[in-house]
């Protein structure tokens, strides 16, 4: 396993649409099907998830956190490259 990382959002991200000023474009793509209720929901459920898994994984840290997301990090096991050739042919 390599390191892994979940970004949470507190708040959804806006995207800002091509020449706008602002990010006053929808945050949710219509493509996604994601309505922001579902999405709230979503999220809701990655940070119980998150929560659940660090209480019984010491691995889980913060890496960064803002006023919009948090970024959990993973790191994965130290793993020396194989070098015994015959056991893959």
């Amino acid at each position: 396993m390599t390191d892994v990382f979940f970004f949470i959002e507190k708040k959804p991200l806006r995207r800002q649409a091509a020449g706008a000023s602002d990010a006053s474009a929808d945050s949710f793509p219509p493509e996604t099907g994601m309505v922001p209720l579902k999405r709230a929901g979503v999220e809701y459920q990655a940070t119980n998830i998150l929560a659940a898994y660090a209480t019984t994984h010491g691995d889980l840290r913060p890496m960064y956190e803002d006023d919009d997301m948090t970024v959990y990090h993973v790191a994965g096991p130290s793993v020396s490259p194989r070098t015994d050739t015959a056991a893959t042919n």
